[in-house]
């Protein structure tokens, strides 16, 4: 009956989760293609930093929209032109052509 299928459903959801979870723990590496803020730029760093905790993703964008040339508080993490290097969470990027980063 309903209460049935109901039960049914809820028992596949965490799968669907777990599944989409696994696609969205893609790691994001030096190199990748990616999107922030709706601009495209290419994976410079991955890792920790001296300017906050955590995993952070250095970029380089392909147009403005950074605000630094790869070294942060005189730290160099990478190199790229002035303005066009940033940091973001690697939960703030979208893969040019890929499945999702988290």
């Amino acid at each position: 009956g309903v209460v049935g299928a109901l039960a049914g459903a809820q028992r596949r959801r965490p799968q669907g989760r777990r599944a989409a979870a696994a696609v969205a723990l893609r790691a994001v590496a030096v190199g990748d293609r990616v999107s922030w803020k709706g601009k495209a730029g290419t994976v410079k760093y991955v890792g920790a930093t001296q300017f906050a905790t955590g995993e952070w993703v250095g970029l380089e964008m392909d147009a403005d929209g950074g605000s630094h040339d790869g070294t942060v508080f005189g730290e160099e993490y990478f190199t790229c032109a002035p303005g066009k290097g940033a940091f973001a969470l690697p939960s703030q990027l979208t893969p040019v052509g890929g499945a999702a980063i988290a």
